[in-house]
């Protein structure tokens, strides 16, 4: 006589297995595409805000250059505040706004050739001239949800 219990008890465990191990690497795949998405997101995010941190820095050093060498910022200068700044080889003349001779302050902003942007804010109150730099990974006017604003203060 044949035994039926046997013969049925061990019919779709081959299939069961399938999908088992189907179903492990499904969800490792799953997770390692989940870690891959991350990663590609943090490196542009990096890349973002090392863009914005190097334009903070470009208006920095624009400032440092056109107030210690070129004397820009001086409101006792017969054409101060009529300067064409050039900065970061922008070519395009940068507009001082402020008023130097009423409150020691003035700012200017100016876009870089890879779409970031730097606004510079400049006291010269109190004794030292204090530069805070706004740099943006995108233009200054711009506004996006990926918008990423870094700062540099120089004190001198």
């Amino acid at each position: 006589m044949i035994n039926f219990k046997k013969k049925f008890s061990q019919k779709g465990f081959v299939l069961f297995m399938t999908v088992l191990i189907i179903s492990i690497i499904l969800v490792l795949s799953l997770s390692v595409a989940e870690i891959i998405l991350k990663e590609m997101k943090f490196s542009t995010l990096a890349k973002e805000s090392f863009k914005a941190f190097y334009a903070a820095d470009s208006g920095v050093k624009c400032a440092v250059y056109w107030d210690l060498v070129e004397n820009s910022f001086n409101p006792t200068s017969p054409t101060y505040p009529d300067y064409d700044l050039e900065c970061a080889n922008n070519g395009a003349g940068i507009n001082i706004s402020g008023s130097m001779d009423t409150d020691d302050k003035t700012n200017f902003s100016f876009n870089l050739t890879n779409g970031s942007c730097v606004e510079v804010f400049i006291d010269k109150g109190g004794g030292n001239t204090v530069i805070n730099a706004l740099g943006y990974n995108i233009s200054c006017t711009a506004s996006s949800a990926n918008k990423i604003q870094r700062g540099v203060r120089f004190t001198y």
